[in-house]
């Protein structure tokens, strides 16, 4: 057994080594940092559940002081009241050593002294051990959530082209670009989104007007396409370029009035073709395995999908009912 004592975090001293473990950067963990709101003082809503911001880090050091561990948890002001994020990783060479043991009693501790209902871990599907050890600790598998990619072959044909017929044939028109805009309201393109974003499993709260806009906005306007209903907006997809010249689904979406009718496949299709047209070589989206309906769009069109991670969650506060917790 290894002899390792707690600590807090020294920012910037353990940058490097906490980015090791991570495996990320000690810019990022910087720019993170930088971007991070002012903790509050503990207070709680009407329900009593915590709010505002807290959070702590916790690295686990060798008698060296050496940082072979690392545990965060924190809750962010626009989470769900009461709820708790959380992360915890050991050098992968002193794994069994008790050092995650540690960390996660002072998590634990962390979490009942701000009265906290439920705490939140996502954990790669592939680490059996680190899902294994959350379980050990009273953590259940919530969501399992992964990315699909889509390779756009050069020269070849866009699939299901009629999908976008048929949709026109049922009354459905699509409008795409600065068009979107000139049709309808910022506030009813939101409500659209902000009913549809319920129906995504993996979603526990919907952003807000202004994260919402400051999103939509970002998407190129060839890259946003709207379906509508005479003049109600029905169904959305919205997608980012990424750095290496492929296309990330930020958001697609169908009124659940309207589902079944081929609206999404359209949807995807319209920005399918797009994107060739545009010389994008890949497509990549996020999915929840428990969203049925997208996944059968997504694998209709050839995604492949990739290893993802476990969301899992532990219940702090057994007495709260699950409908007060998230709403």
């Amino acid at each position: 057994m290894i002899d390792v004592t707690l600590r807090p975090m020294r920012v910037p001293d353990d940058y490097e080594a906490v980015a090791r473990l991570m495996q990320t950067t000690a810019d990022d963990l910087a720019q993170g940092d930088r971007q991070t709101p002012k903790a509050d003082l503990p207070k709680v809503d009407e329900h009593g559940r915590i709010c505002g911001f807290y959070r702590t880090r916790i690295v686990a050091v060798d008698l060296a002081d050496r940082v072979v561990g690392y545990v965060a948890s924190w809750r962010a002001p626009w989470a769900v009241p009461g709820t708790l994020g959380s992360h915890l990783v050991v050098d992968p060479n002193l794994r069994g050593q008790g050092i995650g043991t540690k960390l996660w009693e002072h998590l634990a501790d962390w979490s009942e002294g701000l009265a906290a209902h439920v705490l939140y871990a996502e954990i790669a599907e592939t680490d059996r051990a680190a899902v294994s050890f959350a379980q050990q600790h009273g953590f259940a598998v919530d969501r399992h959530l992964f990315q699909s990619r889509l390779e756009l072959a050069a020269g070849a044909e866009v699939p299901f082209a009629e999908s976008v017929e048929r949709a026109l044939t049922g009354g459905i028109r699509f409008v795409t670009g600065a068009a979107v805009w000139e049709t309808v309201s910022q506030a009813a393109l939101y409500e659209l989104f902000a009913l549809t974003c319920r129906d995504n499993p993996a979603m526990l709260t919907p952003p807000t007007f202004d994260e919402w806009q400051e999103a939509v906005r970002a998407c190129p306007p060839q890259y946003l396409f709207l379906a509508l209903d005479g003049g109600r907006p029905v169904g959305l997809t919205q997608q980012l370029p990424l750095e290496d010249g492929g296309l990330y689904n930020e958001y697609t979406g169908v009124d659940p009035a309207y589902r079944g009718r081929g609206i999404a496949l359209a949807l995807k299709v319209l920005l399918l073709a797009e994107a060739k047209r545009g010389g994008v070589t890949y497509l990549l989206t996020d999915n929840d395995a428990e969203n049925h309906p997208m996944l059968a769009v997504n694998r209709k069109l050839g995604y492949a999908a990739a290893p993802g991670t476990y969301r899992m969650i532990k219940l702090l506060r057994q007495e709260v009912e699950n409908e007060t917790m998230f709403v």
